[in-house]
């Protein structure tokens, strides 16, 4: 895994492993939730950081697992 190193801005990491799905199926609920609060998380800062445009999401999940 490479290094990322910020001296600026705001980093949202939502980590998601879960096992493969069939194609009908959803997302597991916990992942519907870790997303749910990344998306409250990054509204908080578009409205309120003077940084708000240097803001990174990242998505740590292991490719192994979901496919």
């Amino acid at each position: 895994m490479s290094e990322n190193r910020f001296v600026s801005g705001n980093v949202i990491v939502v980590y998601c492993n879960f096992v493969e799905l069939e194609s009908k199926e959803l997302l597991p609920q916990h992942i519907m939730e870790r997303i749910a609060v990344c998306t409250r998380i990054y509204q908080r800062i578009m409205k309120s950081k003077p940084d708000k445009s240097d803001t990174i999401i990242k998505v740590a999940a292991d490719k192994k697992i979901a496919g």
